[in-house]
Parts: structure tokens; sequence; C-alpha cells
């Protein structure tokens, strides 16, 4: 505790080494650590303050200068020997406040991993002025999120490294996450120098790359398994009949058919139902998903055993094959065509799709009591698509 040398109703904060005291509307004093008193002055408060007393609003130093309040919108300027520099309105006082604004440090995300589908997350650090100071190689930077205001006192932010253990697991978002995962502590200075160990930084970067490449295995064995469940099932056979106009295709569906499915996400029924006249509608698990529909309405998409239509959602739109009976499966199906986002460029700017080397592929699903398409990237090799098999109606 600093003594102070005579009483006072309030006092201020200390900066730059000195603290303002306000001993009643009319009358300050200025002092230091010690709590002597290097000067003291007149004042006017009357109009300063609300029905109370505020430390919080109390005058503070900036730049070697104080600003006291005189008669109402007026302010006297102080040096820190006592002298009045000068003396300015409420205007000019607004402009200093301004200039003296503590401007806050912001944690900014990166995403590492070859795709969405498929990556964690790193944090650094953005000066007031947006400027990278601290690389996205950490973990954490204190204890609040990405895209959050940090106050570095002292020159220095704490930060958090993770090193990943055997058994990885996706935790929420873009976590990465494990029962036996090591946390290292340390410090990084507004330079971007951190108290970690190239070893250990290297170490911790290359848990995180293998932890990937599990959860890649995991999810495509997971899809293996699914699809070999799809084939697994029991089919239901139909006597073939074939897509060459549309009315044929029209008059097919005015009968509701349902195909069963699995997928990663979504495991269910997809419900093609017609009107009898032009209008066919999707639904995943009895809730409307989207019409069935052309891009483009002189594209040829009757095969006869199969038809190629469209799918919308979120202003996207995604091929789906309906496939009759043939001699090499003795069952009706339907499935979502994955996209080469490479070579059909074209084909995936006039749908809306994101452009990038690699594979696109949808599997519906039901948020908010309604259908909805979740789609998935491939980098590597052309998905297999996630067959729906037809079944009996209800």
């Amino acid at each position: 505790m600093i003594p102070i040398s005579r009483e006072a109703k309030a006092v201020g904060r200390f900066s730059e080494g000195l603290a303002f005291v306000y001993i009643d509307e009319e009358n300050f004093s200025v002092i230091d650590k010690k709590g002597g008193i290097v000067f003291s002055g007149k004042s006017d408060f009357s109009w300063y303050f609300g029905p109370e007393i505020s430390s919080e609003l109390l005058p503070v130093y900036h730049q070697g200068n104080i600003c006291v309040p005189l008669e109402p919108d007026n302010f006297a300027v102080f040096d820190k020997q006592g002298n009045k520099v000068r003396e300015i309105d409420q205007d000019a006082k607004d402009v200093l406040d301004k200039q003296n604004e503590k401007k806050p440090y912001t944690t900014f995300l990166k995403e590492n991993g070859e795709n969405e589908d498929n990556q964690y997350s790193t944090v650094g650090l953005k000066d007031p002025n947006g400027k990278e100071i601290i690389p996205a190689i950490y973990d954490g930077i204190g204890n609040v999120g990405a895209g959050e205001i940090i106050d570095a006192p002292n020159g220095v932010v704490l930060v958090v490294l993770d090193e990943i253990g055997e058994d990885v697991i996706k935790g929420y978002g873009d976590e990465l996450d494990s029962p036996d995962s090591k946390r290292h502590y340390g410090y990084a200075d507004l330079k971007g120098h951190n108290t970690f160990s190239d070893d250990i930084i290297e170490k911790c970067g290359r848990t995180k790359d293998i932890a990937l490449l599990k959860i890649k295995k995991q999810k495509e064995e997971e899809f293996q398994k699914a699809n070999n469940a799809n084939q697994s099932q029991e089919s239901i056979h139909y006597n073939t009949i074939a897509f060459n106009t549309n009315q044929d295709f029209i008059n097919y569906f005015s009968t509701p058919k349902r195909y069963k499915g699995r997928g990663p996400i979504f495991d269910g029924i997809i419900e093609l139902k017609g009107n009898g006249v032009s209008e066919i509608s999707v639904y995943v698990n009895d809730h409307y998903l989207s019409p069935l529909g052309l891009i483009n309405p002189n594209q040829k998409h009757l095969f006869g055993d199969y038809a190629k239509m469209y799918v919308y959602d979120g202003g996207r739109a995604y091929p789906l094959i309906i496939h009759l009976p043939d001699d090499n499966h003795p069952y009706e199906y339907i499935y979502f065509e994955p996209l080469k986002t490479s070579t059909d460029r074209n084909v995936a700017l006039a749908l809306h799709l994101p452009i990038s080397e690699g594979w696109l592929w949808v599997e519906p699903d039901v948020q908010n009591n309604k259908g909805t398409l979740i789609w998935h990237t491939d980098d590597v090799s052309k998905p297999s698509p996630i067959i729906y098999k037809r079944i009996d109606s209800k």
C-alpha cells in the first residue's frame, strides 16, 4: 500500500510513475509511488462525474502530460513537474484520448492440413494494426480463443504447445486430442521469440501431422465399412423399365420411391416423390430437402437404365444418379456422383462449388428439422459413392 500524505476521496491508477489524487471538486494533487506529493492544483469536477466519484475516470498521465477538468468542457494540461502547459476544450481532449487509447493485441487462427475435412488449427498474435507479430504455431495463447483480445502488460504472452499422443481422436471443431497428450507451456515476446526449444516445437508439429494421417485412415476405414454394409443389405428386385422420355421419368415417380443407405454421417432413407405432372421432390428421413431438377433444361439427362438429375442445397446443385436394375445390379439404387474439381472446373463454376484440386462428394443429413446436404472433399483419389438401395414403401 502506498501512503498518501493528505486526506483524499479517491486516487487514480499509476501511470508513468505518478497518480492523480482527488481531494474534492476544486482541489487535486499528484503523487509519486512513495506517496509523496509532486504538486497540487485547482480543478472543477462539479460537471465531470455522475452521482458517484469513479477512480476509473480520474485523469491519467500519457506521454508526460495529464488533463485536469476546469470549467465545463475545458481542461488544463499539466506536465510531470506541475507546469500548466496549455488549456484545451472537449474536442481537443477527445483527440488526445483517441491517440492515447490503448489498442489491444488480437489472436488469429490458422488452419493446417490438406483439406477442411482433415486439419487442425493453431493460433498466433497480431498487433493493433493487424500485423502478425507472433506466428500461428501455438495451440493456445493466454486463456483466450481465436479472434479475441489479449493484453501483454510485460511484453510477453503465455503460449501453449500440444504434443499429441498415440490414441488420437478428432475433437470439437478442428481440435486434435488424445488421452496421452502432453501440454507444454512457455512464453513468447512481441517479436515472436519464445522459450521453447527447437526440438519441442518440431516434435509437437510432427505429432500433429501423424495424428492427421491416423484420422484420415480412420475415416477411410469407416467409409469403406459403411459402403460394405450398404452392399450387404438385403435388396429388392424390380421389373426393369427404361427412362427414355421425361414422361417415363415423371410417371415412374408418381408413386414415391424410397432408398436406404448409410454414410459417415447419415444413416437413413432418401425418398423421391412426384406429383404425376412435372415436379419431383426429394425427402430425407421424411424431411423436405429440395426439388429434383436440371441445371440446363436442354442437357441430356435420361440414359435408358439411369437418369442424371440435380439436388439443390444452399445455392449449390449436386448430381444425383437414379439407376434402374440391370444385368450387373439386380436392384434399383441412387447415389450422389462425385465431382473432380480440378478437371471439371467449368462444371464446378456452374454449380457454385469451390474450385480446388481433388474430389467433392456429398451425403444428406437432417438439421433443424429440415433436409440438408453435407459436402466432403478428398484430395487423393476418387471416392466411392454411397449407394442408397431401393426398399419397400412404408
